[in-house]
Parts: C-alpha cells; structure tokens; sequence
C-alpha cells in the first residue's frame, strides 16, 4: 500500500484549514444576524415607551394665567410665566391673561416639561382703535339719512276719583211732651174716678190707689 506524499499531506491541511476558516465566518454572520434581530424588539419598545409618554400641548393663549397653569397641570406638565412687556413681577394670577404659548398648540412634548407662558396684564391692554368711515361710508349716511321710530303715544285714562261718602241729615227729634197730669183720684184697677172727694170713691174699683 502506497503512503501519502508529503506534497499531499500539505494540499489537505490546506482544504481543512478554509473550511474551518468559511465554518467560522458563517458562524460569525449568523451570530451578528441574531443580534441585529435580538436588538430590533428592544429599540421598538423604548420608541413605544416614548410615544406613550408624549403630551399634546394645549391653547391656553387668551386664558387668565390662573387657569392656564391649571389645565397645563391636570395633563402633566409644567408652566413658567413672563411678562413680555415690561417684566413686571407676577402676583395675582387671575389679573395676567396668557398672550403666547412655548412650545406652540398641539406640539407633543415629554411628560412633565415646561411651557413658558408670556402673559400682559389685564389692566395694560389698550383699547383697540375705532377704524375712521370711508368717504363712501359717509356719502351713504349723508344720502340715505335714517328716520327716528314713530312712537305712538298711548291713550291716558283718566284718574278715578273716589266719591267720599256723604253723612246723612241729623233729624232732630221733636222736644218730648209730658202726658198731662190727673189731679183726680185713680182706683187700684187704673180707673179715674171722676170726682174729688175721696170718701166713698173707687167704689166697685177695688178702693183708692
């Protein structure tokens, strides 16, 4: 039996040694996919994490400060204030009304950030302008003047007066006349007996009264 040349002994080292070098790559490939794959779910639930966590700032331009800081709190987040005319110290915030908002409205920001407010006070708005009429304006309320509303007076009822009531005539009675007086002898049973002398009188009458 013939023994292997050192020539060939060499060329299979060699065929060993690449298949052995390709086995190590493609362990190395695959070991790299499934880390890349691995790392993929993680980075989705940190982006998922974060996207919870985001608020939407609200309009609160035009609001008191009060209520302002108020809604910004119920949602989470913070509200730093500033008066953007002449940076006058903040003390009664229902007298500062809310007249720029940062980050703007609808902005999505952190839970828990800030929004800096600028504010004016209610006392140092100016009253806004009364624009002038136009030539044509004039022309118009020159031309076609507006008539005042005819009112109508209405009828007056006249007063009610009261009757007061009238006392009726005092009637005097007529002076009382005495009966005339019997200077005869009465009998017990009212009979007058005619006659002055007693004796004998008011016979039949039961006697003298």
């Amino acid at each position: 039996m013939p023994f292997p040349t050192v020539a060939a002994s060499l060329q299979a080292g060699g065929i060993l040694k690449k298949t052995l070098a390709l086995v190590m790559l493609a362990g190395l490939m695959l070991t790299g996919c499934g880390s890349k794959q691995a790392s993929a779910p993680t980075e989705t639930a940190k982006a998922t994490a974060v996207a919870e966590n985001t608020i939407e700032v609200p309009d609160v331009v035009g609001l008191t400060l009060d209520k302002a800081i108020d809604q910004l709190k119920d949602i989470g987040l913070k509200a730093h204030a500033t008066d953007v005319d002449e940076g006058k110290t903040i003390l009664i915030k229902k007298n500062w009304q809310v007249a720029s908002e940062d980050p703007l409205a609808h902005a999505k920001v952190a839970e828990g950030s800030t929004v800096e407010l600028g504010v004016k006070h209610l006392t140092d708005e100016t009253p806004t302008p009364t624009p002038s009429p136009t030539p044509t304006q004039v022309a118009a309320k020159v031309v076609a003047p507006v008539a005042p509303p005819v009112v109508k007076a209405k009828p007056v009822a006249p007063p009610v007066v009261k009757a007061q009531p009238v006392a009726p005539p005092v009637v005097e009675a007529p002076p009382a006349v005495a009966p005339p007086v019997y200077s005869g002898i009465i009998c017990k049973d009212g009979y007058a007996w005619p006659g002055t002398t007693r004796r004998g009188a008011c016979h039949g009458h039961g006697g003298i009264a």
